[in-house]
This record gives structure tokens, C-alpha cells and sequence, in this order.
């Protein structure tokens, strides 16, 4: 599906942004009981559920009332790249007094960054390829944002340890932030 090799390097890149987004998202509300089951916080599962996935809503109606000023430039990318692997660290390392900033964080970062890979695909590549670019970024984001997960699943089944499910998905939020930080974008050129 890729008939101009140039695309790849973009396709790639802009699809492991997807990625970590959709693997942060679905990764922390797959293995969220089981972390805070691990730290003695079971009880809150339901609250941290909720406000992680309100966050979804938060995010989109941000987008509807700014996403003009973000799409395209930089600095958003890697703002809410790095808030991702914050939010992920804050969850799996912090202390109880930072679950629900993390989790908030991490909720909003993933539907913003979403939103904003989806977003540049006609700012990247002429109109004529921008199907191809876009073909390749879902597949990239989406295999990878299934695959990663599971790969934390695996690593809480030889282990046993809970909060082991969030280190493929830290370690994709921390590739996604190198990526972004040298995202070249032509708004900002």
C-alpha cells in the first residue's frame, strides 16, 4: 500500500505516536484493577475508571474548542507525548496522592495525541498520498497499541507483578516523546 518509499519514515513515526496513545489508553483501562489490587487501592477502581475515561470527553471537546491552534505544530505533540509518560510513571511508581493526577493525565494526553496524529496526515504529504500515509499509520498505531498491552500481560504472567503491564506501555510513551521532539512539521518551518 505504500507506493512512494519516502512515506515510510513519516508512516512510522506518526504511527508510533498513534500507538502510544491507543496502547496508553487501552493498556491502562485493561490493567488498572489489577495495579491498584497490587496497591491495596481496589476500592477505587471505579472512581479512577470513570475519571480516566471522562477524560475522553474532556479531551475531545478540548480539541473541538483549540484543535485549530494545536494541529500541525510541534510543541502540542510533545507536550501532551511527555505529559503520556508522566502520567504512566505517576501511576505505576507514584504514591496514592498522585493516582488520580496521573491517571487524569494520562487519559487526557492519550485522546489529545490521538486526535492530533489524525489530524496531520494531510499536513504531512500531499493530498495524493495522504490515503497511503494514513493506511500505514493506522496499521502501524493499531498493531502496535494491541500488541503492547499484550506484552505487558505477559510480563505480569511470569512475574506476577501488576505494575510490570505498564512498562511496555511507559516504554512506547517514551519512544513517542523522542519521536515527537524531532517531529518536523511544515507549519512550523
Amino acid at each position: 500500500f505504500v507506493h512512494n518509499v519516502a512515506l515510510i519514515p513519516p508512516l512510522v513515526g506518526v504511527g508510533v505516536l498513534l500507538a502510544a496513545a491507543s496502547a496508553g489508553f487501552f493498556g491502562t483501562n485493561a490493567y488498572m484493577g489489577a495495579v491498584l489490587d497490587e496497591r491495596g487501592r481496589g476500592d477505587d477502581l471505579a472512581g479512577l475508571l470513570f475519571a480516566f475515561n471522562g477524560t475522553q470527553v474532556a479531551g475531545s471537546l478540548l480539541m473541538i474548542a483549540v484543535g485549530q491552534t494545536l494541529v500541525g505544530r510541534r510543541w502540542p505533540v510533545i507536550a501532551v507525548a511527555a505529559g503520556l509518560t508522566l502520567g504512566l510513571l505517576g501511576f505505576a511508581l507514584g504514591g496514592s496522592g498522585l493516582l488520580l493526577a496521573a491517571v487524569l493525565l494520562t487519559g487526557l494526553c492519550t485522546c489529545v495525541q490521538l486526535i492530533l496524529m489524525v489530524s496531520l496526515v494531510p499536513l504531512l504529504v500531499p493530498e495524493r498520498e495522504s490515503g497511503a500515509l494514513a493506511a500505514g499509520m493506522f496499521a502501524v498505531g493499531y498493531l502496535l497499541g494491541f500488541l503492547v498491552p499484550l506484552a505487558g500481560g505477559v510480563l505480569v504472567d511470569l512475574t506476577g507483578i501488576a505494575r510490570l503491564a505498564l512498562l511496555p506501555l511507559l516504554l512506547l510513551a517514551l519512544l513517542s516523546l523522542g519521536l515527537a521532539l524531532n517531529l518536523r512539521l511544515a507549519r512550523e518551518r
